[in-house]
Parts: C-alpha cells; sequence; structure tokens
C-alpha cells in the first residue's frame, strides 16, 4: 500500500539540505485511508512542510481549509464516498485566488486521470507513490507563477452587478467550449485508493 512505502521514507533520517530550506508550505491533505494520513504528515513533516491538517471526508477537507487556510490542500481522488474532483471545485469555488493550491493524489497513475485533472481546477495531480515535499513545493511554485503571468480579469460589462460575466483570476481549466470529458473514473478495486 502507498502508505506503507511512505512510512518507509518518513521513517529514514532527517533529509540532507544543501541550502537553508524554504519557508514551509502549510498543508492539509484529505484523505479517507488513516494510515495513508500517518504516513504522509510524517514524511511531508520529515522533508520540510508543515501539515497544517489532516481530514477524513470531503466536509472536514471544507472546514479545515477555511479554518487553517493552508497554502496547499491535497485531495485523495477516490475520497469514500465524496469525490475527489468535485472537493477541489468546492474549494476552487470557496477561494478561487491564486493564495493557495489543491493537489489531486491517487495510488492509479496520472494517465488515468489526465483529462479529468486537466478539466479540474486543481493544480495538478501526484502519485502517492510520489509524494514528496519537494513534489508538492513543485506543483505550488508552478501555480503561483501561473497565477501571476494571467492577465487580470476585465471589469464587469455595464449595468450588471459586478459578478455576472466576471472571469476568474485564473485561467479556465479547460478550452472554451470544450465539453467536460466523459471519461469514467477506474473503478475503486481491493486493494485501491
Amino acid at each position: 500500500m502507498a502508505y506503507e512505502a511512505l512510512q518507509s521514507r518518513a521513517s529514514a533520517g532527517p533529509p540532507e539540505l544543501a541550502s537553508p530550506a524554504p519557508e514551509p508550505l502549510r498543508c492539509l491533505v484529505v484523505d479517507d485511508n488513516e494510515g495513508f494520513l500517518r504516513a504522509a504528515r510524517a514524511l511531508l513533516e520529515r522533508e520540510g512542510l508543515e501539515v497544517a491538517g489532516v481530514a477524513r471526508n470531503g466536509a472536514q477537507g471544507l472546514q479545515l481549509a477555511r479554518e487553517l487556510r493552508p497554502d496547499v490542500i491535497l485531495v485523495d481522488i477516490f475520497l469514500g464516498p465524496d469525490d475527489g474532483f468535485e472537493l477541489a471545485r468546492q474549494l476552487y469555488d470557496d477561494d478561487p485566488g491564486p493564495a493557495r493550491a489543491v493537489v489531486l493524489i491517487s495510488t492509479h497513475a496520472e494517465a488515468d486521470f489526465v483529462d479529468l485533472v486537466e478539466a479540474s481546477p486543481a493544480a495538478g495531480f501526484l502519485s502517492k507513490w510520489e509524494l514528496s515535499a519537494s513534489a508538492v513545493r513543485d506543483l505550488y511554485l508552478q501555480h503561483q507563477t501561473e497565477a501571476a503571468n494571467t492577465p487580470p480579469a476585465p471589469p464587469s460589462p455595464p449595468g450588471t452587478s459586478g459578478t455576472a460575466g466576471t472571469v476568474p483570476a485564473l485561467p479556465s481549466p479547460r478550452p472554451a467550449g470544450k465539453a467536460l470529458p466523459k471519461k469514467a473514473l477506474p473503478k475503486k478495486g481491493k486493494g485501491t485508493k
């Protein structure tokens, strides 16, 4: 299981740093697997991230995101009865600015979800097998760079309330006119998360 591999990496000695560590990113991990939450927290904290909190379902993740205001939120795609893609949309709708990045995670390969991840407001995807503080930092910095290079939203058309016609500060997760993909999610089977 992914959490066993993370536990092994988390119990290794402290990482060797070539230069002073940057200010730690504050992270929230949302996953329905208790063992994975413990292992991910240990690994990410050992590698220099601050894990501000963990949540076991979508409602708890949304609540903690509002309370803790983390820089990065790692969301399991298969979140028990909840849908990680839907939670990513809710988190973005709740705070659409560039201040935080939502990263989708799974034990499945990225190729299984590429269209769905691109159509979502998530900053990107990380396999649970490749989870590391440096991978999280890279996606966060990429998200910040893309947000900084996105032109500001145009003013609302005259006669509107200020919200109609408003363009989000971040680029649309899919090209205009392109429908959401109809690709089905892989079935959750024995030993998958």
